[in-house]
């Protein structure tokens, strides 16, 4: 709760905020993998930079 985690700071337990953050990094994480859609072409979510077109093939190496 917000309580512990004020708590925790207070008492410098770090670690437990920080596994909080990541408890909570990995739940939207989870949902936003699952459900969101997109209606955007590919070159616009990518770009045209070698990155961009590197990024693509790498999450896309399937389905290409």
């Amino acid at each position: 709760s917000g309580e512990e985690e004020a708590r925790s700071f207070e008492d410098k337990e770090f670690v437990k905020l920080h596994q909080s953050t990541l408890r909570k990094v990995d739940i939207l994480h989870s949902i936003v993998e699952d459900d969101l859609l997109t209606d955007s072409e590919l070159k616009e979510i990518y770009g045209l930079t070698p990155q961009g077109i590197y990024e693509l093939v790498k999450e896309n190496w399937g389905s290409l």
